[in-house]
């Protein structure tokens, strides 16, 4: 089961401009491809321009967020792994 929530977050990114992450997903525990499906999902009920940040433990993920942002135009704000986890904060563009 994944674990979402909708409340907005603020990342700090440097400089002057903060990030605000509008939903995030947890999808710790589940496989390839359970992490990109759950993220093409979220990503679908947000609006232009907001983000959605991801928290993944499959080794895959890097590579799999990576390409799939590559591959529909949106944008891999940040991809790190400050826990060990992988998070990744994408922000959806276009409608």
């Amino acid at each position: 089961m994944t674990r979402a929530a909708s409340r907005r977050t603020i990342i700090p990114v440097g400089g002057s401009s903060d990030l605000v992450v509008t939903r995030k997903l947890d999808v710790r525990g589940r496989a390839c491809p359970v992490p990109i499906v759950e993220l093409m999902r979220a990503v679908r009920a947000l609006g232009s321009g907001e983000t959605v940040e991801v928290i993944a433990d499959d080794r895959a993920f890097p590579a799999d967020v990576t390409a799939w942002c590559a591959k529909t135009g949106h944008t891999l704000v940040r991809l790190d792994a400050p826990s060990g986890d992988h998070r990744a904060i994408v922000r959806k563009e276009g409608p």
